[in-house]
């Protein structure tokens, strides 16, 4: 099942998407679509959580995690 789409994804999408039609490589859309589709599914994925141990945001910072 595809995971939806957040807003940034699809504005980074509908963009590519018209850059790829503009460059006359429209046989890209498809691949895009795809693209968008699996960087949603990673950003909402919770291993990132568990991974640290928490269920909050997880900080960028090692030190920040102890």
């Amino acid at each position: 099942m595809a995971q939806p789409l957040n807003d940034r994804v699809q504005a980074w999408l509908v963009q590519a998407r018209a850059d790829a039609r503009r460059r006359g490589l429209a046989e890209l859309e498809p691949l895009l679509e795809s693209l968008g589709h699996a960087v949603a599914a990673l950003r909402g994925a919770d291993w990132n959580d568990e991974a640290c141990g928490t269920s909050g945001p997880v900080s960028p910072r090692p030190e920040d995690r102890r």
